[in-house]
């Protein structure tokens, strides 16, 4: 989990480890993290839907 896509996202995900961008200033329009959030509310449903 990260808020910078270059930092946080691309070095987890070249290393297999699922990754999920937190956003809350909603600046990626598009970003290659398999989760993404604006809110950390958001994880609970990602929880319930995904049994993460």
């Amino acid at each position: 989990m990260g808020d910078n896509e270059k930092v946080d996202i691309i070095g987890a995900k070249a290393v297999g480890l699922k990754t999920c961008l937190y956003d809350k200033d909603k600046k990626y329009k598009q970003h290659q993290a398999g989760l993404y959030i604006n809110n950390f509310m958001e994880l609970i449903d990602f929880k319930v839907h995904y049994g993460l």
